[in-house]
């Protein structure tokens, strides 16, 4: 059973599913075609040495601004990069456009909508599949949680338990809900959600009952009602959505392109981001670096209140990083600056 269901309070997971591949028939035909047959050595040596598919590509189309697949291509080209040297280049200057070309695919579950709502602003060169409020019905509530709230964890539980009361109190009023017949009969709705009210139906049908009210909770719940039209249902389901907590967890799918992604991993580990999307960027960070270093080339990582933060990406022509600015400045000019972003409203 996965966290989202089995649990009250959770944490983001960060699942890498996918990533560009090369058409190898596709290439190798524009390669003999182009007369850049040797090209094929350098895609060999570059996997050799650990590269991906996608960031062969971004060379690929790197190369291809220049006619540099090959030698004898250019008279203005005396010297070819191999792959390698050539991403690193291009991450050196900022060549960030053929950075566009491949994309990485991620499903982040067990986060919440405080967090989705800040990832979908990052609009270039992303692409987002969501879990549907209009679809998906609200029973358990899982809490994606941020450990600053910890010393009244339990008030956010009873506020969640009790939210949870109400749209089960609510689909079984609008119809979205039937009685089962269980082990005491039918039993009013409010009997799942109220021991006393359970233990008076009992009373009326001069029933007993001795055991823990937990232990039948489940049998005699009101089950759901998919006996009318599906429209009414989905709009139904959509309304109530509307006393549904920000901090619900849920999964999201996002797609993003390599430049996008360098991009926003600087601006979403920094130490000022909100915890949960800073822990699902670290994620990604590690994932991505694991497997293949290059893609973060030029980073430097520091811990910053447990979590990764990444900095020296360069992602424009002529754009300076923050160390670069720094490494220019006098210790009067750091000084005053810090001096004058403390008092800044």
């Amino acid at each position: 059973m996965s966290k989202l269901v089995a649990e009250r309070f959770v944490t983001p997971k960060v699942f890498w599913v996918g990533y560009t591949e090369i058409n190898e028939d596709g290439l190798n035909a524009y390669l003999e075609y182009s007369g850049n047959q040797d090209f094929k050595k350098s895609v060999e040596k570059a996997r050799d040495q650990g590269l991906s598919s996608a960031e062969i590509l971004c060379s690929f189309f790197a190369k291809l601004c220049y006619k540099a697949l090959t030698l004898g291509q250019n008279a203005n080209v005396t010297r070819t990069r191999d792959i390698w040297d050539n991403l690193a280049n291009c991450f050196d200057v900022g060549h960030g456009s053929v950075f566009e070309h491949v994309g990485f695919n991620f499903v982040v579950a067990d986060c919440s909508r405080v967090f989705t709502h800040e990832l979908v602003r990052h609009r270039i060169g992303t692409a987002f599949s969501q879990t549907s409020g209009r679809y998906c019905r609200l029973d358990h509530i899982p809490l994606v949680w941020d450990p600053i709230l910890d010393p009244v964890k339990d008030l956010f539980n009873s506020c969640v338990v009790n939210i949870e009361k109400t749209i089960y109190l609510a689909e079984c009023r609008l119809g979205l809900r039937k009685p089962v017949e269980s082990l005491f009969g039918l039993m009013p709705a409010e009997a799942y959600c109220d021991q006393r009210v359970f233990r008076a139906k009992l009373a009326e049908n001069e029933s007993t009952y001795s055991g823990p009210f937990h232990v039948i909770k489940e049998s005699i719940k009101w089950v759901p009602d998919n006996s009318f039209d599906f429209t009414k249902r989905k709009k139904i389901t959509s309304a109530i959505r509307r006393i549904a907590p920000n901090g619900q967890a849920n999964e999201i799918g996002f797609s993003v392109n390599l430049r996008s992604l360098r991009h926003t991993v600087m601006m979403r580990t920094a130490g000022f981001a909100e915890q949960e999307i800073r822990d699902v960027f670290a994620q990604i960070y590690h994932l991505i670096k694991a497997k293949y270093p290059m893609v973060f080339h030029g980073a430097k990582e520091k811990e910053v209140e447990g979590f990764t933060e990444v900095t020296g990406l360069k992602c424009q022509p002529y754009e300076k990083t923050a160390e670069m600015v720094l490494s220019e400045m006098t210790t009067d000019e750091i000084k005053h600056y810090l001096e004058t972003r403390a008092s800044a409203v």
